[in-house]
């Protein structure tokens, strides 16, 4: 039976972690919001210039010490509103890539869409480091299923994730995020995602075995990708919060990371050629952390 075709629906923007008021989701009301605090940063400035001046020999102690008390009290509100500040410009501020649409996504997709379910399939998903791959070959094993598609990220992952638990899997391994690091996604974004399409898959398949892969390094002595390079802090941040939520879960957590690295936590040079993709020897590698951990047979 022939999967059912549902539209694609192209990403946006967003904001940062949480929904915004509706007047701060405008780029103006985000600046009404600036201009107010510099207002009253403007005010609380005048007013402690005035304190300054009440020091004249006719006011007495007692009204000097209150000016004192006042003027205190002003500066730290000053300080607090420019700390508030600079949050609204640089967060409330920030927009977020959530896109994922491209002529090959939907190429791959509608292709996805029309072709058979099968009994157990075995699904890799994920982006270009998983497309690359031949899966069926590797495991010479025909329920074995490519669903990386290059340049992807979480969002397209659970834009699309209908078409991935439809038949029901008996397991998924999946493997994204890179791509959105290169975007600077915050990370609690990429994490709130992942949690998103775990809970999906959960849903929509309870008896499918998920195993939640760790982002590769990367290295920067290549320059073919320069966005996705100098991120090792935010990799290693993302997958260690994705062990994380695996403990205590039927999650399995599978450490690529730690295996691809070397002496200087670079993606080893043995396995790439560009500094981001896998050469024939990395998927050599990556098949065999599957068999030594009994994760595929």
């Amino acid at each position: 039976m022939s999967k059912q075709t549902n539209p694609l629906v192209p990403g946006g923007l967003t904001f940062v972690d949480r929904p915004l008021p509706a007047r701060l989701r405008h780029p103006e009301g985000r600046r009404s919001l600036v201009r107010s605090v510099m207002l009253f940063n403007n005010i609380a400035a005048r007013a402690v210039q005035l304190c300054n001046g009440a020091h004249h020999k006719y006011i007495s102690r007692y009204a000097r010490y209150m000016f004192t008390k006042v003027k205190v009290n002003l500066l730290k509100s000053l300080v607090l509103q420019t700390c508030f500040l600079c949050y609204a410009i640089n967060v409330l501020g920030q927009e977020i890539d959530t896109t994922y649409l491209t002529t090959y996504y939907s190429q791959k997709v509608s292709h996805f869409r029309l072709l058979p379910n099968t009994p157990g399939e075995i699904i890799f998903l994920g982006n270009s480091i998983t497309d690359i791959g031949e899966w069926t070959e590797t495991w010479q094993n025909l329920r074995v299923k490519n669903r990386g598609i290059s340049s992807d990220n979480t969002f397209g992952v659970l834009a699309r994730l209908d078409e991935i638990v439809e038949s029901k899997p008996s397991k998924i391994f999946i493997l994204i995020g890179i791509n959105d690091i290169a975007r600077n996604t915050p990370d609690s974004v990429i994490l709130s995602n992942y949690k998103k399409i775990i809970q999906r898959i959960e849903s929509a398949s309870p008896r499918t075995i998920i195993y939640v892969q760790s982002i590769l390094p990367t290295n920067d002595a290549y320059t073919a990708f320069i966005r996705h390079q100098h991120k090792d802090e935010h990799i290693r941040f993302i997958n260690k919060r994705l062990e994380s939520m695996c403990k205590g879960s039927k999650l399995i957590y599978v450490d690529l990371y730690s295996r691809f690295i070397d002496a200087q936590g670079k993606l080893d040079k043995r396995y790439t050629n560009d500094g981001l993709h896998l050469t024939g020897e990395g998927f050599a590698l990556w098949k065999t952390i599957l068999l030594e951990k009994k994760h595929m047979k």
